[in-house]
C-alpha cells in the first residue's frame, strides 16, 4: 500500500503574478504547492484573482522551461539541447561583449517591466550603468511613472491613497473588481460597508459605477477638463484649505485665474457630463474628508495625461486631503531598505549620456 502525501498547514505566503502582492495561503503537499487559496482572516478571506489561483498549474505545466535551452539547428527548425547556466550565461555575455567591443555600450538597449520579470529591485538598471549604456525603459514610462514625476514635481514625494480610512473615494476610469485589483477592490467596499462615497468617472457603466454614489461618465481623454471644472467649484464656492493655500502655496492668485477659464457650461461641453452633476460631485469630494483619489493607469494613458495628473494634485493638496490619514499619505521607505534608485548606479553615466 503506498503512503499517504505528507500534507504541510496552510503557509502564509505573497502571491507574485503583478506587483498586487496579495498576501494568500499555500497548500503544500511533499514540498510541492498544490493549492493557492485566501488567508483565513477577515479583510483577507475573500481576496484573491485568478493568476493566484491558477498559479499551481502554470508552475507545474509539463512545457514549462525549467531549464537553458541552445539552438542546435537552423532559426525556425525547433531543434533544441539543455545547457547548463554557466554555460548559457558564459554565451551570452560573449556575444553582448562583441556587440560592445565593435559598436560601443550604446549599441545595446534592454527593456524590462514587472510584467515579465517581476521585481528586480533595479538590478536591470544596475547592470546597464555599470556597462555605460543609458538605453533602457520599462513600462513605467507608460504606465504610473509620469504619474511619480509629476507628483514629486508638485509634492516632492509620491503620496499613497489609505482607502480603508477614507470617506471619500473617487475613480477616474479605474474599475477595480474581486478577481482584478483585488486587495483595491476589498479596500473600497470595506470603506464604503463603513460609509464612504463612491464617485466614478468612467464612459462605461462599470460595476464600481454600479455601486457609486455618483458615475460621471465623461468622455475618454477628459480628465483634466474634468478636474478643472471640480477646482472651479471648489474655489468659487471657498471649499478649499484657506490656511494651507496661504502657509504652502505660491501663485495662487494665478492659478484661481487660470481655473475660472473653465467655467461648468465650458467643462460640460469638453466632458459630456451635465454641469450640475459636475458640481456635485466637487462638492462630496470637498466635503467628505478625508478623500483619496486612488492611482490607476488610466489617468496615465491618455491625452493630456500630464496636466490631469498635475491638477489632481492640486486637488488633492488645496482641499487638505494630502498627508493625513484617509488622505494620500506621504508613506517613506522603511528605513531596512534600499531603494531602487541607489542599487541603480547612475552616477556611473556622463550627463551628456543622461
Amino acid at each position: 500500500m503506498s503512503q499517504p502525501a505528507k500534507t504541510d498547514a496552510l503557509k502564509s505566503v505573497v502571491c507574485m503574478s503583478c506587483d498586487g502582492f496579495c498576501p494568500v495561503a499555500a497548500k503544500v503537499e511533499d514540498g510541492r504547492v498544490i493549492k493557492v487559496t485566501t488567508r483565513e482572516h477577515p479583510f483577507f478571506h475573500d481576496v484573491i484573482c485568478m493568476k493566484g489561483a491558477f498559479a499551481p498549474k502554470s508552475f507545474a505545466h509539463p512545457d514549462r522551461l525549467m531549464h537553458p535551452l541552445k539552438r542546435t539547428g537552423g532559426r525556425g527548425e525547433g531543434s533544441w539541447a539543455q545547457v547548463s547556466w554557466d554555460e548559457a550565461l558564459d554565451d551570452i555575455a560573449a556575444r553582448l561583449q562583441k556587440v560592445v567591443e565593435r559598436y560601443g555600450p550604446e549599441a545595446f538597449a534592454v527593456t524590462s517591466s514587472n510584467a515579465n520579470i517581476g521585481l528586480d529591485n533595479g538590478l536591470t538598471r544596475r547592470f546597464m550603468n555599470l556597462l555605460g549604456s543609458p538605453n533602457y525603459t520599462s513600462g513605467v514610462a507608460y504606465c504610473m511613472g509620469n504619474t511619480a514625476a509629476v507628483n514629486r514635481m508638485v509634492y516632492g514625494w509620491y503620496p499613497r491613497g489609505d482607502i480603508l480610512n477614507s470617506k471619500c473615494i473617487v475613480l477616474f476610469g479605474h474599475d477595480p473588481r474581486r478577481h482584478s485589483w483585488t486587495l483595491e477592490y476589498k479596500s473600497i467596499r470595506t470603506a464604503q460597508a463603513g460609509g464612504a462615497k463612491l464617485i466614478v468617472l468612467d464612459p462605461r457603466r462599470s460595476g464600481n459605477a454600479e455601486a457609486a454614489d455618483l458615475w460621471l461618465p465623461l468622455r475618454a481623454g477628459t480628465d483634466a477638463a474634468m478636474t478643472l471644472g471640480w477646482l472651479n467649484v471648489i474655489l468659487e464656492e471657498g471649499l478649499y484649505d484657506k490656511d494651507f493655500v496661504r502657509d504652502w502655496t505660491s501663485g495662487f492668485d494665478a492659478f484661481a485665474a487660470r481655473v475660472r477659464g473653465y467655467p461648468l457650461s465650458r467643462v460640460a461641453e469638453i466632458t459630456g457630463v451635465d454641469a450640475e452633476l459636475i458640481a456635485q460631485a466637487a462638492r462630496m469630494y470637498a466635503s467628505n474628508g478625508p478623500a483619496v483619489i486612488p492611482w490607476s493607469p488610466i489617468t496615465d494613458q491618455q491625452a493630456s495625461s500630464t496636466s490631469a495628473i498635475r491638477l489632481q494634485c492640486y486637488l488633492r493638496a488645496l482641499t487638505g486631503n494630502i498627508d493625513v490619514k484617509g488622505g494620500e499619505m506621504m508613506v517613506g521607505f522603511n528605513p531596512g531598505i534600499r531603494s531602487d534608485s541607489e542599487i541603480e548606479l547612475h552616477e556611473l553615466l556622463p550627463e551628456a549620456q543622461k
